[in-house]
């Protein structure tokens, strides 16, 4: 919970301009656009987290055939 708060206190500071008082932007709306980052940010990490995934697999995939060749081969 606490790693959350850290990251809303980022994103918050981010799109507020920092330490600046007295900023033009309303709260509520500096803590909708800090949310919306956040998703942002999760939705690209999911893509890039199954294409992660999906290379493995394949290499994976690749690695077991040339296993069998091998094997194969010798026996």
């Amino acid at each position: 919970m606490e790693q959350i708060l850290i990251l809303v206190r980022e994103q918050i500071e981010t799109i507020g301009g920092g330490d600046k008082p007295g900023g033009t932007i309303p709260v509520s709306k500096i803590a909708v656009m800090a949310c919306l980052n956040l998703a942002s940010n999760y939705l690209k990490l999911k893509q890039e987290h199954s294409q992660y995934k999906e290379e493995t697999s394949s290499k994976i995939g690749e690695l077991s055939d040339r296993l069998d060749f091998i094997l194969i081969d010798e026996g």
